[in-house]
């Protein structure tokens, strides 16, 4: 699994020649944006997402073609449509993160910590029964790196399985504390399923936090930087 780390502040005359990449229906999207900053990143991550993949097909960026399951997950469509490579993106504020494997859908989020959230609320509002337990187990101090270890080892692996955030997050649990390796802990009902996955969690940059999932054991992580 290659994974991305693209810088989302960019030069006017880079976002100008960036939105020249852009489909019809992206820009649709963008041209509804009313706060620059939300502009500037949706297409500075879109057309380095596209310039990307352009690399890997050895293909025109500006003429990939795209489509969307029932969930929202984006795959190639058009001429690369049976393509082995699969992608997933995520960003936090100025940072995005494309994860690119072939043969495996994978999944990746990345997040910037913060405590302007009730992260105990949330945790025990939406988060597995184990989880939950753990997390009331750490001192406080440590208890937003965890929150956050498991949010994107959560999101990485519904992103992964296609199915959005409709899917339950208390259907499946990962390991959460601090210094505890990422690891799938359980899937639904299943005893076996959660040993088909591999997670890991890894930092993009300063200040942020970032985890992949992909339903594999034998995948090599390289971190790559545009």
């Amino acid at each position: 699994i290659h994974l991305w780390r693209i810088g989302l502040q960019r030069s006017r005359t880079e976002i100008d020649a960036f939105g020249r990449l852009l489909s019809r229906s992206e820009l649709d999207r963008s041209s509804g944006m009313r706060v620059k900053r939300h502009l500037r990143r949706f297409i500075v991550s879109h057309a380095m997402l596209r310039t990307l993949l352009g690399r890997y097909l050895d293909a025109d960026p500006a003429g990939l073609e795209f489509s969307e399951n029932a969930h929202g997950k984006p795959r190639l469509a058009g001429e690369h449509a049976d393509s082995d490579l699969h992608f997933n993106m995520a960003h936090a504020h100025e940072l995005a993160v494309v994860a690119i494997c072939r043969g495996r859908p994978v999944g990746v989020d990345v997040e910037r910590p913060r405590t302007d959230r009730d992260l105990d609320r949330i945790v025990h509002r939406f988060f597995a029964p184990g989880e939950i337990a753990e997390y009331d187990r750490l001192r406080r101090s440590r208890r937003v790196e965890a929150f956050f270890n498991a949010w994107t080892r959560k999101e990485a692996f519904i992103k992964a399985i296609g199915d959005g955030l409709r899917h339950p997050l208390d259907s499946f649990e990962v390991s959460l504390a601090p210094g505890d390796a990422a690891r799938m802990l359980r899937v639904g009902d299943d005893p076996d399923e959660a040993a088909r996955w591999m997670l890991q969690s890894f930092d993009p940059a300063p200040g942020y936090i970032g985890a992949v999932a992909v339903r594999a054991r034998d995948c090599k992580i390289v971190l790559c930087r545009n």
